[in-house]
């Protein structure tokens, strides 16, 4: 598994759900960047929308681990 979405996921595992921008912020990435590596583990089935958590001028979507993701740890 790529470095950059094994450190997302152990992020998730860790904070339990994340905004892209928190986690862009936590790795260093462009908010582009950190939307094409969730999309990628939303894709395999090892990341899901958990929600969403108030900001500035609209909701953020929260993400967080399935239970598929669980195996890789």
């Amino acid at each position: 598994m790529r470095e950059t979405r094994r450190r997302i996921l152990d992020l998730l595992r860790k904070h339990g759900a994340l905004t892209v921008a928190e986690l862009a912020q936590e790795l260093g990435l462009t908010r582009t960047a950190a939307v094409s590596q969730l999309s990628s583990l939303l894709g395999e089935g090892l990341a899901c929308r958990a929600g969403l958590r108030a900001s500035g001028r609209r909701p953020s979507a929260l993400y967080t681990l399935t239970k598929d993701a669980d195996s890789l740890f």
